[in-house]
């Protein structure tokens, strides 16, 4: 990832550059799960693409993806 540029949305949201672990999958899993929420982010700053049930939906569907790249990452990680 180049240093210069700005984080997106999505590798805000999943903390892209946070990784003690130091395992490539926990990488590649951010780096997917950022992908999405920037793919969705995207998409709901299309003025007319938007409307009150995909606004509705929009909260929801951030939170999966977060839920699920934690998951994901608690998963890869686990030592127990």
């Amino acid at each position: 990832m180049e240093a210069s540029r700005p984080l997106s949305f999505g590798e805000q949201l999943v903390g892209l550059n946070f990784n003690p672990s130091a395992l490539p999958n926990v990488d590649r899993v951010k780096t997917i799960c950022a992908e999405l929420a920037d793919i969705v982010e995207s998409n709901r700053r299309i003025p007319d693409q938007n409307t009150s049930l995909k606004e509705l939906l929009y909260p929801g569907i951030i939170n999966s993806i977060l839920e699920a790249q934690m998951n994901a990452v608690k998963y890869l990680t686990l030592k127990f």
